[in-house]
């Protein structure tokens, strides 16, 4: 009898389960003997639907299938499909399946991890009929790097799993993923998520800390944190209080902590260099610096700035790599401002652009000598140089190589300089000598300019909390734009002495003040 029996499943181990919609061809083998079978689900398209469980082939054997194996290509698990399956300890959901039907997994209760890896997952049953209803052993819950989306009611009633790390790959969690998860105790939420869908985490009581990386609050649907502590901790990212404390739905809570950003710093090669953070991370920024070793160059940042040290504003945990070669790098000009002219024209022309230096050659003292050929500087008015070092510590201004000339150069802060032109010179050409880190400015043209220009314009407070104010003098404000440290414009007004900065987060911006003469860039500090 038994040699017959095990004959008869070694035959007939294979059933075709595709669904009836002329496009699906998915078949379910079972192998292996009692008690240890493994069930393996293959093919593409979506499985047959039964309406009872006991309609599955496979139904006899349930609770003697130990492995079941979900092939990628499987679009849809059927409602009922699995169901006391309790010998089973592990399942994988491919990242092709896009739905679940209701009580799939139901009273698999040997359950103890379920790796979660479906991309684009709607829906695992429905509010009544979850689909891992009865599965009160898990307590790992791997979520894959590339899902998008928690599927509605992916794990509500999963009473047993503590804790779970949501990576940041997804963008919503849907209607009561985690229902009645009241074993769960801390979750963390990533900076991608925008969305929180109608009791997500309804009754999850167990809740005594939550994590939100994002710096704009997600949006919540009803009821998300039914039936959670008001008081629990609600780690948010640094500069964020504001946003969630007076946001109608995440106010809610009254225990928001605000959690300091990381910053990781590192090298390509610590045979040519390393880098460090130089002051720690404050809310919105770090002061960072890059450490050549001898005989070799830093080249840039990972995020392609240059500037060395460097002041890296940040909003959110963040690695960067200092990049260093053996060759010293090329500088590139960023030229600013309004209305130009060039010589024997009276047509303005605005720049803003980058300008690459073109190396010459070295001279006696060995000092590489660079120009710019490509256009030509006129100083009838202000203009303002960038350039991607600090001129804080490396740019100097140096009358014995300006031939015949007289100049300035104003710090406006570190990665903006005004250049002032005295007599009839204007700034063309740039020595750089690598060995001293030295770098010369020549004035060779141009119109003299006033040079109380800046003195002209003051804003205060300075840190500023709501309000900032511009004193202009005799000067015409035409308008005012506030930038973040990589060039994102914030804020533009119109002509004013007082400028509303409330709603801005807490952080550094650069103000530039549009006047009757020129634009002045500030910096500021907003608390």
């Amino acid at each position: 009898m038994a040699l017959c029996f095990c004959a008869f499943i070694n035959k007939a181990n294979a059933w075709d389960i595709s669904a009836p919609d002329g496009v699906s061809n998915v078949t379910a083998t079972l192998s292996g003997s009692s008690p240890n079978y493994t069930l393996t689900i293959s093919g593409t398209g979506a499985m047959v639907s039964y309406a009872r469980p006991q309609d599955f082939p496979w139904f006899s054997f349930n609770a003697n299938i130990k492995t079941l194996i979900l092939s990628n290509g499987i679009t849809y698990i059927s409602a009922r499909s699995f169901y006391g399956c309790s010998g089973l300890t592990s399942i994988t959901i491919p990242n092709s399946i896009g739905s679940i039907g209701d009580y799939a997994f139901f009273g698999c209760n040997g359950l103890t991890t379920v790796n979660f890896n479906a991309i684009n997952c709607l829906v695992m049953g429905s509010v009544l009929y979850p689909a891992f209803q009865n599965c009160t052993n898990i307590i790992t819950i791997n979520i894959g790097n590339n899902v998008t989306r928690i599927p509605a009611q992916a794990f509500c009633n999963c009473t047993s799993f503590t804790s779970v790390i949501i990576p940041n790959s997804v963008t919503s969690i849907g209607l009561y993923a985690f229902c009645n998860c009241i074993g769960l105790t801390s979750v963390t939420i990533p900076n991608s998520v925008t969305s929180i869908a109608d009791d997500a985490f309804y009754n999850c009581s167990g809740l005594t800390s939550i994590t939100v990386k994002a710096i704009t609050p997600p949006v919540l649907g009803n009821n998300v944190f039914y039936n959670v502590h008001q008081y629990i901790g609600v780690h948010i990212p640094c500069s964020s209080y504001y946003l969630y404390s007076n946001n109608a739905q995440w106010s809610y809570f009254y225990n928001f902590i605000q959690d300091m950003f990381t910053v990781t710093v590192q090298s390509n090669d610590n045979t040519m260099g390393n880098a460090s953070v130089t002051n720690q991370p404050t809310c919105s920024y770090a002061e960072i610096q890059a450490y050549p070793n001898s005989g070799y160059y830093f080249q840039k940042w990972s995020d392609n700035v240059v500037s060395n040290p460097r002041t890296l504003y940040i909003t959110r945990d963040t690695t960067i790599t200092a990049i260093f070669g053996t060759e010293p790098p090329i500088p590139t000009i960023s030229l600013i401002g309004s209305a130009f002219y060039y010589p024997g024209t009276t047509t303005p022309t605005n720049w803003d652009t980058d300008i690459n230096l073109q190396y010459i050659s070295t001279d006696a003292n060995g000092v590489s000598l660079y120009s710019i050929s490509d256009i030509t500087f006129l100083a009838n008015g202000e203009f303002v140089l960038r350039l991607n070092q600090n001129w804080e510590t490396v740019w100097r201004y140096d009358n014995n190589n300006c031939i015949g000339a007289s100049g300035n150069i104003y710090g406006v802060d570190g990665y903006n300089f005004q250049v002032i032109a005295n007599n009839t010179y204007s700034a063309v050409e740039f020595r750089i000598n690598w060995a001293t880190n030295e770098w010369t400015l020549t004035f060779v043209g141009g119109t003299k300019v006033n040079e109380t220009f800046f003195e002209n314009i003051k804003i205060y407070p300075n840190p500023a909390k709501d309000e900032l104010k511009i004193e202009s003098g005799d000067l015409k404000i035409n308008s005012v734009e506030i930038t973040d440290l990589t060039g994102r414009s914030v804020m533009v007004v119109g002509g004013g002495t007082a400028i509303n900065v409330s709603a801005l987060p807490t952080g550094i911006y650069l103000v530039k003040i549009n006047t009757d003469r020129g634009v002045v860039t500030k910096k500021v500090v907003k608390e």
